[in-house]
């Protein structure tokens, strides 16, 4: 391919994408905006807050004393942010949950305490604070976001957000290793909550001039669930379940196996890179089918991933773990997203109910599943150490992702092979 050719292609894709984000609307482009805001915080709030409890305690206690609390926390903000929603603009709880995150990890590595209580006082805030912010994103998103263009949306935050996170892990992993050969671990630390405190803080900024209706919330009890939407409950259950062993085993696993904060940051930019172009080919597929060989394609990744750190527990298993199991999570998440987005659009519509119902719905067993799958890695800790946890926990990742996929296939079912009739 000639130099011309090259650049002609570059620019007629950057045309047709250009084109496709412009009918999204500049709801949604605001909505994308401040996706990036978060994506820069996001491995603050996550991977480098459990480096910090790790490194504070050397063990699993802290952690799991913080995302329990957490994990309660997400139930309890969505009744706070159903009492919000119901009276302010969603727009207003959307900025009070990213400052109010932003002021929780602040406050983390402030404190400083790896006392029990202090540290489930703060896992239970951040939780509650994270609740405002999604169950209020999500709001904007079915609110402003033709449903036509929302596969589209949602795959193209999924490619920013592993745009970034080719960039900001790395890029922060560094800086911590270089900073704590001058300063102390809390010093490099309370910079981070600085960071995370003001980028979250223009992230709600940026969605100010955004107007969604008040909708006042009568009930949050969804009294006669649908076949279709018990189905999305079993997704999003084995789906929390996925998402609670991948918030902290990716860190565990590569402090413990292969290096420092560096190393996490490089490791988890080498999984970006390898997603974005993935999640750029699922966006550009019109054809809603895809999301079922997604799927799939994610547990047979995820199953690789567990084979091979069961098979070669040592640096290269490691990092051939990471590398699976990483692209078969945002493989899942992008897609997920979506269906839901779509159900409980068609759910609100069968029923009548307000969406923000099945939001709560779709989190409560989002949590349960994120229990249910703490639950086995704890006992394996327990009584196999931490070896017997990393591969317990790869075992379980990999089952829950088998059981979305079947799960999926069920809920894909054409529309009139699904029963309508309500379960109690």
């Amino acid at each position: 391919m000639s130099l011309h050719q090259w650049i002609s292609d570059t620019v007629r894709h950057g045309r047709f994408e250009h084109s496709r984000l412009s009918r999204v609307g500049s709801a949604g482009r605001s909505l994308i905006i401040s996706y990036i805001m978060l994506n820069i915080a996001e491995p603050l709030l996550g991977i480098f807050s459990h480096a910090y409890l790790w490194q504070r305690s050397n063990g699993l206690s802290l952690i799991v004393v913080y995302d329990s609390s957490s994990f309660l926390g997400l139930v309890a903000g969505f009744y706070v942010g159903a009492f919000l929603v119901g009276r302010y603009n969603v727009e207003f709880v959307y900025i009070s949950g990213c400052s109010s995150m932003g002021f929780s990890i602040l406050a983390l590595t402030l404190i400083g305490d790896t006392n029990i209580v202090v540290l489930a006082i703060l896992g239970m805030c951040f939780g509650l604070s994270s609740t405002l912010f999604w169950a209020s994103r999500r709001f904007l998103v079915i609110s402003h976001v033709a449903p036509t263009h929302r596969f589209y949306f949602t795959h193209c935050e999924g490619i920013v957000g592993v745009v970034l996170a080719v960039i900001v892990p790395p890029v922060i992993g560094w800086c911590v290793v270089v900073s704590r050969a001058f300063f102390p671990l809390y010093t490099v630390y309370v910079v981070i909550g600085l960071l995370a405190f003001t980028v979250l803080g223009a992230a709600g900024y940026s969605v100010r001039r955004l107007r969604t209706p008040i909708q006042p919330i009568v009930s949050l009890r969804i009294r006669t669930p649908s076949a279709r939407w018990w189905s999305c409950r079993w997704v999003s259950l084995w789906m929390g379940v996925s998402m609670g062993i991948t918030l902290f085993v990716p860190v565990v696993l590569t402090l413990t196996l292969v290096g420092n904060e560096g190393a996490l940051g490089t490791i988890q930019a080498g999984i970006a890179v390898v997603s974005a172009a993935v999640l750029y080919w699922i966006g550009r597929q019109v054809k809603k089918d895809i999301r079922k060989h997604v799927f799939s394609i994610s547990a047979i990744l995820s199953v690789s991933a567990a084979l091979v750190l069961l098979l070669d527990y040592d640096i290269c298993g490691a990092i051939g773990y990471l590398g699976l199991s990483g692209l078969a999570f945002a493989c899942t998440l992008a897609t997920y997203n979506h269906i839901q987005y779509e159900n409980i659009e068609f759910e609100e519509g069968r029923s009548g109910m307000h969406r923000y119902a099945y939001l709560l719905d779709q989190e409560i067993f989002l949590v349960i599943g994120r229990f249910s799958g703490l639950a086995p890695i704890c006992i394996a800790y327990a009584l196999g150490g931490l070896g017997g946890m990393l591969r317990t926990a790869a075992i379980v990742c990999a089952a829950a992702s088998v059981a979305l996929w079947s799960t999926y296939r069920r809920l894909s079912a054409p529309q009139q092979s699904l029963k309508m009739s309500s379960r109690n």
